[in-house]
């Protein structure tokens, strides 16, 4: 039996069935009336139903506005919490008055111990220059938080199908497994299967870990990164797209991910998109995982799940 056999046989009912994944606190920031209903069913999509993952709706007041924004952000609030009952899952609302919205969200990010952060897009603005900004000088800089960015441009119940796509060497991302398993946790939750578009050998990693598990998956082997932008204009109508990104002052592996937010400004595909930027650790930590110098050493791919999941 090969080291990826023993790994597999060893390892996988602990991480597929997620007894092990530490209780996630997800952070749902919301600004309309209209991105309300589209990122509290996003984080009930990402959250273990097993676990105890709580999920926090909040808006961010500006200290200098009227009695009218006070209002208003209780009645996103008030929605927030009554669409969360209405699935019989409690979500918690916060109102924090700060003149800086990235800076309110960091706050509370530190106040409640978030795990978890979903930005949602505006469906016409997208990835804009001002937005570019805020996340590389604002939100990538809580490196113990996965980030989520999520431009909902369908109602969710319509999208029958996830294309995945995981750009060379991402499982050395300190926070591959657990990104990963938010992506499965939408699978489970929605029936909807996955379809990944990665290198070979990260699909024999998938295969070892997903083997068994009550996900539905397919996978697509590409050569070259620069094929996606062509599995992105090929998106069916009734398929999302997820990518998983990585902070561009962090390279871990050399890839042109990163022109993926170029080409979804420029193109405006009309399909529910989710980037997935994974959780960075200490020096300490990071330097653990990034050890693993090719997809063939299983044995340490297996510490780590056993690790995240643990």
């Amino acid at each position: 039996m090969s080291n990826a056999q023993r790994i597999a046989e060893v390892d996988r009912e602990d991480t597929i069935a997620g007894d092990k994944m530490p209780n996630a606190n997800i952070l749902l920031p919301i600004n309309t009336e209209q991105m309300t209903e589209k990122m509290i069913n996003l984080g009930m999509l990402i959250r273990t139903k097993s676990k105890q993952d709580q999920l926090f709706a909040l808006n961010i007041i500006s200290e200098d506005k009227n009695e009218s924004s006070a209002k208003n952000a209780e009645k996103k609030l008030e929605s927030a919490v009554k669409l969360g009952a209405g699935a019989d899952v409690q979500v918690q609302a916060i109102t924090r008055h700060d003149n800086e919205v990235v800076a309110g969200i960091n706050n509370v990010i530190k106040e409640k111990s978030i795990s978890d952060l979903i930005i949602g897009l505006d469906k016409d603005k997208g990835l804009s220059t001002s937005f570019m900004y805020n996340l590389y000088n604002g939100y990538l800089k809580n490196e113990h938080v996965n980030l989520l960015l999520y431009r909902a441009v369908q109602p969710i119940s319509t999208v029958k199908e996830y294309v995945v796509l995981i750009p060379p060497l991402a499982y050395r991302e300190s926070g591959f497994f657990e990104a990963l398993w938010k992506i499965w946790n939408i699978a489970r939750n929605s029936g909807s299967p996955l379809k990944f578009h990665t290198t070979a050998n990260i699909i024999e990693i998938l295969h070892r870990i997903i083997k068994k598990s009550a996900v539905e998956a397919s996978f697509v082997s590409i050569a070259n990164w620069a094929e996606v932008d062509q599995v992105i204009s090929e998106l069916k109508s009734d398929q999302g797209l997820i990518v998983m990104m990585a902070d561009r002052n962090r390279f871990s592996y050399k890839s042109p991910i990163h022109t993926i937010t170029q080409y979804l400004n420029e193109n405006r595909i009309e399909n529910n998109y989710l980037l997935i930027y994974p959780y960075t650790e200490s020096d300490v930590d990071a330097a653990e995982k990034r050890s693993i110098s090719n997809h063939e050493d299983f044995a340490e791919i297996g510490k780590l799940i056993q690790k995240v999941f643990r």
